[in-house]
């Protein structure tokens, strides 16, 4: 459920208030057909500028049940969002490896990609059996760290 800048997700216990400038979609579900949905996803995105990456935040949340068991991990789940995000044509960037939405601890990752093509910082923790992910993008890490400082999370333990 979608409140203005806040998502709900009771189902996974979830809620998190996007930066003040990014607007929030409605949200995806995706899945084998006439199963519970293996993916819930919503997009908060901002203005678009001309040769200027878009400032994002994109949150998805996997059962992980449907996953191999390699990805079954917080480690786990991270080297696939390397492999992933290489296809994609990111490069992994060395930086923290852990980081906090509010007060709750993520595995972190971060990616450049290309010669000024913007910066992705990926943060994921396992949850009840399901991958809580976070995508937040901007022009550079100072821009994706003020969109990471101003989202707010709740979740239930």
């Amino acid at each position: 459920m979608v409140e203005g800048h806040t998502y709900i997700n009771t189902s996974v216990g979830l809620e998190f208030t996007t930066a003040d400038q990014l607007a929030l979609g409605t949200p995806e579900l995706k899945g084998p057909q006439g199963a519970a949905p293996a993916i819930v996803k919503v997009f908060a995105l901002g203005e678009a500028k001309p040769a200027s990456t878009t400032e994002s935040t994109v949150f998805y949340a996997e059962d992980l049940r449907y996953s191999p068991p390699s990805q079954r991990t917080t480690e786990g789940y991270l080297r696939w969002c390397v492999a992933a995000n290489q296809q994609e044509g990111f490069q992994h960037v060395k930086g923290e490896k852990e980081g906090k939405i509010g007060n709750v601890a993520f595995g972190r990752l971060d990616f450049q990609k290309g010669e000024g093509g913007g910066h992705e910082a990926v943060f994921v923790l396992l949850h009840k059996g399901v991958a809580l992910v976070f995508l937040f993008t901007g022009s550079d890490l100072e821009a994706v760290n003020k969109i990471v400082a101003s989202t707010k999370l709740k979740l239930q333990p």
